[in-house]
């Protein structure tokens, strides 16, 4: 039987990759409802390098919809689990990778890139898990 920790590993750390995503997302959110909130939180933290102007980073936040990103991520971590728990025990590897390369492709388009660190780490895990067959006995 074929081990398949490698495929659960990686799906693992694009969970954790789509929880940063989940993080930019709530700040778009968070600057859609309170424009002047996220204003002084720049003005008041000098850590936070603002190139360009303040004005164009919330127009371009304003125009992404945090909230659908949001619910993609969401989807996408959900599908992640499932497709760890049907690779449990090798029952269903197929389903896995479709689970996991499908969440991929979907959350990079919607998100425009943003979920792209989780979403990789689910790509390589989707083609492994499509990829990978058990070995085979070697009859002497």
């Amino acid at each position: 039987m074929i081990k398949r920790t490698g495929e659960v590993i990686l799906g693992i750390i694009g969970i954790l990759g789509y929880g940063l995503a989940s993080l930019i997302a709530l700040l778009v959110i968070f600057v859609q409802t309170d424009e002047q909130a996220f204003r002084d939180l720049l003005a008041s933290e000098p850590s936070i390098e603002v190139t360009g102007s303040i004005d164009q980073m919330i127009a371009d936040l304003n125009s992404v919809s945090g909230g659908l990103w949001l619910a993609i991520i969401i989807l996408a971590v959900i599908c992640g689990i499932i497709a760890m728990i049907v690779l449990k025990g090798n029952k269903k590897p197929k389903l896995a990778g479709i689970l996991f390369l499908s969440s991929a492709v979907i959350s990079t388009i919607v998100t425009g890139g943003a979920a792209l660190f989780g979403a990789v780490f689910f790509l390589i895990a989707g083609i492994m898990s499509l990829v990978r067959k058990p070995q085979q006995p070697i009859e002497q």
